[in-house]
């Protein structure tokens, strides 16, 4: 319970500071807190609150793969992948998909 709360407080923050200063912010990087929610699982809220500054995230492999395939990946997000992805093979292969998908 005191986690939501954090993120509707840091949401609040975060509207308020991105539409007084939206001309001078060029990114926001969202970095995990082991107390609150982790920022991919509430990425729609941040990014509804960011008014259109790109964001950057962190997520796993499969939460980029499974968000292309659905189609549900927003647009203007630097999405970094931390974990699964083995080999370098394997990351090529991820951004040929990415190189193609489509918001």
């Amino acid at each position: 319970m005191q986690a939501a709360g954090k993120i509707q407080s840091s949401s609040k923050s975060l509207k308020l500071y991105c539409s007084a200063v939206n001309n001078y912010i060029t990114g926001i990087s969202i970095w995990d807190d082991f107390n609150a929610s982790r920022g991919f699982d509430v990425l729609n809220t941040i990014y509804e609150d960011s008014n259109g500054i790109p964001l950057h995230i962190f997520c796993n492999k499969e939460e980029l793969l499974s968000g292309m395939k659905d189609n549900t990946l927003n647009g203007n997000i630097y999405y970094w992948c931390t974990e699964g992805v083995g080999t370098f093979r394997e990351a090529n292969e991820i951004m040929e998909r990415v190189y193609d998908y489509e918001c």
